[in-house]
């Protein structure tokens, strides 16, 4: 039941209603006949349910007819006044099945403990609740968005991701770069620093996983006056920039030897090694080959 704030023009001031006053010129409000109504109808429900009859000239009816109601439900006045007394406890309620502070503090305790078996955190979405780590200057946060696993931490007023895995891409990322994974890195594939062979002569190479940038270094046969092609230990997937090749060893007497590269591709090079006169030094030659 309500006022009428729904009949046009019915007057309400402050959402009540006023008298008329001719000295301020406030026109007095209406009450509508369906509005008297209603409020006779609540009140009569009520005798109704107390099984009293209306009086027309009676005024404490109603208060009757709650009272009846009240003293027939078998709720008294002191029922209410000890309403104060009633047990905190769950068990006071005869409820024997609910978990207690005590039972929460001893699952959950503030100054450390063990936690046995699995805490799911799910709120329904694909942002779940985060777990946080706090100290006076900075805040880390654990949470999984989709399928993503994040660390991010909140100092200063910026937010960075120092860890962040992609479980369906099966890719790591570190702030924000991603890392080697097996789809860009196979470490099969490449000679690691602890593996360069000890002997130069042994052809082997390195590729840096970033750039592409690629070195090989390998040794030739006899090499002469005539041009002689060697192939690398594996052909540059791009170009060949540059051949760096040295006379291994040269015997006393041939200190004036010329060695040229005249032909270099990406699967190998030619070159002469002549002795002073324009003579076959017939001496192997090392080398170091640059590319992409």
């Amino acid at each position: 039941m309500d006022y009428p704030k729904s009949v046009p023009n019915v007057g309400l001031v402050n959402g009540k209603f006023v008298d008329e006053n001719t000295t301020t010129g406030q026109v007095g409000s209406l009450i509508p006949a369906s509005w008297g109504n209603a409020v006779t109808s609540e009140i009569l429900n009520v005798l109704k349910a107390a099984s009293i009859a209306p009086d027309e000239l009676s005024n404490d009816q109603l208060y009757k007819a709650i009272s009846k109601i009240v003293a027939e439900s078998g709720v008294t006045k002191e029922d209410f006044s000890k309403k104060a007394d009633k047990s905190t406890t769950l068990a006071g309620y005869s409820i024997t099945d609910g978990a207690t502070k005590t039972d929460v503090a001893n699952l959950l305790p503030r100054a450390g403990g063990i936690l046995s078996g699995r805490l799911a955190l799910n709120n329904g979405t694909d942002d779940s609740p985060e777990i946080s780590w706090k100290t006076p200057s900075c805040t880390a946060n654990l949470d999984l968005v989709g399928s993503v696993l994040r660390i991010f931490a909140e100092r200063g007023g910026e937010t960075v991701f120092p860890l962040q895995l992609d479980a369906a891409a099966k890719i790591p990322y570190f702030f924000g770069n991603v890392a080697w994974h097996a789809g860009n890195f196979n470490p099969a594939a490449y000679l690691q620093s602890a593996q360069l062979p000890r002997n130069v002569l042994t052809p082997s190479w390195w590729r840096c996983g970033d750039t592409g940038l690629t070195i090989q270094w390998g040794a030739t046969g006899s090499l002469g006056a005539d041009a002689r092609f060697t192939s690398f230990t594996m052909a540059f997937p791009n170009v060949c920039v540059a051949v760096l090749p040295i006379v291994e060893s040269p015997a006393p007497g041939l200190n004036e030897i010329g060695l040229t590269v005249t032909y270099k591709v990406k699967e190998g090079f030619s070159a002469v090694c002549k002795v002073y006169n324009g003579g076959s030094a017939n001496k192997p030659v090392t080398y170091i080959a640059i590319g992409w």
